[in-house]
């Protein structure tokens, strides 16, 4: 049950900041990196990339893949913007919303997967409606660059087995992205010089 080593390959030019496995593929792998390209590639056959997305003005620093929807992911980049795309349609986003700061974590809310936790450097932690665009907090109380973040939630178990109930009665696929649990959900966070973490509430 070691760990071995399977492959590497020179992906980019500059700092590799980020790569994901595809969520529904595990033949996929989105990586971004300082040259500010998003590239997506096959590892059964990984000389190329697939496909190689420019629109980024700077590096990327972050990627996570929708567990929901099999064609969308999105990206956090030093240019300040979230970006959501589809794999299909990479000529162009599907959203853009700038959060004020390079984003270098995405954490979606494990109930709503509209809800955005972003830890975006120079601006604090902010936490972003995908869906209607809207930033519902702006957590500015380190004195450090904003990096590490992550969700805890209280009874998440029941509150998933809750969700999964209703939406085996509701005829749609996306009723758990556009369930809102009303609670006051703990945060944790962390910067980089202070070397600090805080735990706080906010309210989803």
């Amino acid at each position: 049950n070691s760990l071995r080593f399977s492959q590497s390959w020179l992906a980019h030019e500059y700092e590799c900041w980020t790569s994901i496995w595809d969520k529904h593929d595990s033949n996929i792998i989105y990586s971004g990196a300082d040259d500010t390209l998003l590239k997506i590639w096959d590892i059964r056959d990984y000389k190329q990339p697939i496909h190689i997305n420019r629109k980024h003005t700077m590096g990327i620093c972050s990627i996570i893949s929708n567990e929901l929807n099999q064609y969308e992911f999105l990206t956090g980049s030093f240019d300040e913007y979230l970006r959501q795309w589809d794999k299909r349609q990479m000529n162009q986003t599907l959203k853009e919303i700038k959060l004020g700061g390079g984003i270098w974590k995405i954490k979606p809310y494990p109930l709503n997967s509209n809800i955005l936790l972003c830890a975006c450097m120079q601006n604090g932690f902010v936490i972003v409606d995908l869906k209607t665009s809207i930033i519902l907090c702006n957590y500015k109380d380190h004195q450090s660059l904003a990096y590490g973040c992550d969700w805890q939630y209280n009874d998440s178990m029941n509150q998933l087995t809750e969700l999964m109930d209703d939406c085996m009665n509701e005829e749609t696929t996306t009723a758990i992205c556009d369930k809102k649990i009303s609670s006051d959900s703990l945060i944790a966070s962390c910067s980089f010089y202070d070397k600090t973490v805080h735990v706080w509430k906010q309210q989803i």
